[in-house]
């Protein structure tokens, strides 16, 4: 017999079932989400698509826009430079450019992190400690 055919013919015993077994189940459910019923899987599905919709009408809209915008700046007679390579830029660039997306407290820790400081002890010692 198939498995088909066995879970056809399958019975309950109609015997309590005990605590553990019922957790247990229970547990699955929870677990693989077993118990979800058609409605709200459908729900979830619709719900999903209305998100996509509205991400796909913003970006196509954004896409509008980016088009106008690069129209208008062939029309104005400009002409955005193509970006560079990263094999062709010079270290001074990328430095530059590093310096440009990071923030000012973190350029300022980059620069002080190897400077050593001098604190004097009590006892007037001069010790050395990395800040």
């Amino acid at each position: 017999m198939s498995d088909e055919e066995l879970d056809l013919e399958w019975k309950t015993s109609n015997r309590p079932q005990s605590k553990i077994a019922q957790n247990f189940s229970i547990a699955l459910n929870e677990l693989f989400k077993i118990d979800n019923s058609l409605s709200d899987l459908d729900a979830a599905v619709c719900e999903k698509k209305k998100a996509l919709s509205s991400q796909t009408s913003e970006l196509e809209a954004l896409e509008a826009r980016l088009k106008a915008t690069e129209e208008r700046l062939k029309a104005a007679g400009v002409h955005p430079c193509p970006p560079i390579p990263a094999s062709q830029e010079s270290p001074r660039q990328r430095v530059a450019f590093q310096n440009s997306i990071t923030p000012p407290s973190m350029a300022n820790f980059a620069r002080t992190s190897n400077r050593i400081q001098q604190l004097p002890t009590s006892r007037g010692q001069v010790t050395t400690q990395r800040s």
